[in-house]
């Protein structure tokens, strides 16, 4: 057990949402069921998730197909709950990332295990919506 609480499974997700970040926010609370948030900050049984807008924000670098979603203009800190282990790190990012991408949002994560989550984290992905 002791293990677990060692591992790190902390996520970001660079999101490149037009709408402001109340709406992104609003639109990830009806994903998990929350009613009355009044932060930039979500906490669920799976785990936290933080909003910000990103520092680096440029509307032009955003474009690179190479490491563009570094100046996207949001940032999702997720911290899965790390008792629930790996797997809930996995299923609570995956959650997130298909509900962004649904929208037609540009969306990339950025951990230790992108590779298993849908389209890889989306990097580099041709499923995933890019920004125009």
């Amino acid at each position: 057990m002791y293990e677990v609480f060692k591992q790190d499974f902390k996520c970001r997700i660079y999101i490149d949402a037009d709408e402001d970040i109340n709406s992104l926010i609003k639109n990830l609370a009806d994903v998990f069921r929350l009613v009355d948030v009044n932060s930039n900050s979500l906490s669920v049984r799976n785990g936290d998730i933080l909003i910000t807008q990103n520092k680096n924000f440029n509307s032009m670098n955003r474009k690179s197909p190479e490491d563009g979603f570094l100046f996207y203009r949001y940032i999702a800190e997720i911290e899965p709950n790390r008792v629930l282990g790996r797997e809930n790190a996995v299923d609570f990012v995956s959650e997130v990332l298909k509900n962004i991408w649904q929208k037609g949002i540009p969306a990339i994560a950025d951990c230790d295990y992108e590779s298993d989550l849908p389209n890889k984290g989306g990097y580099k992905s041709l499923n995933i919506p890019i920004p125009v």
